[in-house]
Formats: structure tokens, C-alpha cells, sequence
């Protein structure tokens, strides 16, 4: 009898396992680092830090041709009959408490108004080991380029009261971004092989050019409303979208600089708006209208490829 209940409780953990195991996986034969593949599978090449801790590396600078990485990835859940936003935690994230951060990123005000069908946004969990002078503002910045998701990372670790230099917390990651990791890949590896493809492996989930211009500019709209976090999620998606222009490509990675300076974060924003400047070499930013901020960051971009002398 005990060896039965042994078989069948095996079972039921691989099936869950197999159910609801996310992410893909990366063999690294060209030697590619790890902002090369963020940029593959994420759309930004900051998000490298997710693959970093997921996969325990120490020096991303030596990752050894061949090398096989996890590429973590979010996945959604669709509400059915009897559910409860606790229940789906528990099951889920491994803590019924972990409800709040369900209804806080997937915009669910009431959870007793749960509507069957629904897909609620499902995060992938990473393992941040806690070193001297960490903070919660500093945990969340690391992960979300804003110091905004600190409560949500803190409240996720109800058992955690103190951050003790070498403990370990679970950061859960809410990324729509990743939701499409293996298509958005699938679409550069096949471009860099056979560019005449391009238009056929891109990331499908924008149904067509018309659509992902009105996108850009409604996301515009959003991001001058102050709404960055909102904005930047989908300014992601549009970025790995190889159907639209390329004025309109550089465009979406400028405005993903702009939210990345109204976030604090100089780095990405160094990074977006370097992209937006290989894709679009000639446009400079209006001196009047532009923020000094921004207007010095997108300079350090013009000085890292020993362009500003030749300006007029």
C-alpha cells in the first residue's frame, strides 16, 4: 500500500512539474554572452541577469562554448470554476500570502470577482543571495531597473525580517516580455542565418504592421501620462518585432530610454537609446524639448562611437 501511494505521489509531482515548468533552454555553441542572449529571447539586454542567477554563474564573462543555460520564462493561468486567487498561489508560487502579488500584477481589485477564462500572468522565481549592504529598494532595482517592486519582492518573503548578508530570498519575476522567450529566439536565430526569412520567424503575437504602428503610438501616449512601467512592457514586445520600420524600431527603443531615465536607470537607458542610435544614426534629439538627462546620456552615446566631433 505504501509502495503504491510512493508510485502515485511521484506522479502526480511530474505531471505538476511537466505542467507547469517554464522557460526554454539555450546551448551557447557561438560563444555568445549573456546580453546577446537576453536580446535573443527578451528583447533587452539587461534582463541577463535573469539567466545569470537562474543559472547560478559567478563570471558571465567565461561561459564556456557549448554550455547549456536555462532561459527562464513567465507563463499564464487561466481561471476556472471554483478557483480562488489564494488557492492559485499556493498551488502555484508555494504560498497562499503570495495572493497579494497576483492581484497587484494582474490588476485584480476584488478577488472574489474572478471571471472564469481569465489568464493571470504567472511569474518564474529566481534566487537572490543577499550580500553586504542590500536592500529591498536595491534587490528590486537589480531585477526591475526601478526601485518601485520592493514592497512586492519584500512581501513575496513574508518569513524574511531582516536581509542577512549571504541568506537567500525569492524574487518572483512579472515580465510579459518573456511570455514569448522561445518565438522571439526562434525569429532571431533563423534572421541571422537567412535574412530573406525575416518577415516569416518573427515574434507573431503583433498581427500586423497597422497594428504595431497604432501600438507605438497609443504606448507614446502612455508613457507622456506617466505611466512608464506600463509603457516599457510594451514598447518590449514592439522592439523585438522585426515587421516594423526600421525609423519606427529606433523610435520604440528611444522612448524605452526615456522610461528607463524616468526610472532612475542610466544604464538601460544607455543601452536603449544606443540601439536606437544604431538604428537610426542621423536623428539627434531636439535640445529644447528633450530632457538634460536624457540629453546627456543619449551624448555619452554619440562620445562611446566617436561621433559628437563630427556634429554640427
Amino acid at each position: 500500500m505504501n509502495s503504491r501511494r510512493l508510485t502515485i505521489s511521484l506522479i502526480c509531482i511530474l505531471i505538476l512539474f511537466s505542467r507547469f515548468a517554464t522557460g526554454t533552454t539555450f546551448h551557447n555553441y557561438n560563444n555568445e554572452n549573456l546580453n546577446s542572449i537576453a536580446s535573443q529571447y527578451y528583447g533587452a539586454a539587461w534582463k541577463s541577469v535573469y539567466i545569470l542567477i537562474k543559472n547560478s554563474i559567478d563570471n558571465e564573462s567565461k561561459i564556456a562554448t557549448g554550455t547549456r543555460l536555462s532561459i527562464p520564462a513567465c507563463y499564464t493561468y487561466k481561471i476556472r470554476r471554483g478557483d480562488s486567487v489564494a488557492e492559485i498561489a499556493k498551488r502555484h508560487l508555494g504560498d497562499h500570502e503570495r495572493y497579494k502579488a497576483l492581484m497587484s500584477e494582474n490588476n485584480i481589485r476584488n478577488p472574489n470577482d474572478l471571471k472564469i477564462g481569465t489568464e493571470l500572468l504567472m511569474p518564474f522565481h529566481l534566487r537572490h543571495k543577499v550580500i553586504a549592504g542590500d536592500t529591498w529598494a536595491k534587490i528590486s532595482q537589480k531585477y526591475y531597473r526601478t526601485t518601485k517592486k520592493a514592497n512586492l519582492i519584500k512581501d513575496y518573503n513574508p518569513n524574511i525580517k531582516t536581509l542577512l548578508t549571504g541568506s537567500k530570498i525569492i524574487v518572483p519575476i512579472f515580465d510579459n516580455a518573456t511570455l514569448m522567450a522561445s518565438k522571439r529566439h526562434f525569429a532571431t536565430h533563423n534572421a541571422n542565418e537567412n535574412k530573406s526569412k525575416n518577415d516569416e520567424t518573427i515574434d507573431n503575437s503583433i498581427n500586423s504592421l497597422s497594428n504595431s504602428k497604432n501600438l507605438l503610438n497609443d504606448t507614446i501616449e502612455i508613457y507622456k501620462n506617466g505611466e512608464f512601467a506600463k509603457a516599457r512592457s510594451n514598447l518590449e514586445d514592439l522592439l523585438a518585432n522585426k515587421k516594423l520600420l526600421i525609423s519606427d524600431r529606433a523610435t520604440v527603443a528611444r522612448y524605452l530610454g526615456f522610461c528607463a531615465v524616468a526610472e532612475n536607470d542610466d544604464k538601460a537607458a544607455f543601452d536603449y537609446l544606443l540601439t536606437s542610435f544604431e538604428l537610426e544614426p542621423n536623428y539627434r534629439l531636439d535640445s529644447v524639448t528633450t530632457s538634460p538627462k536624457i540629453l546627456a546620456i543619449f551624448q555619452e552615446v554619440l562620445d562611446s562611437k566617436n561621433l559628437a566631433n563630427n556634429d554640427d
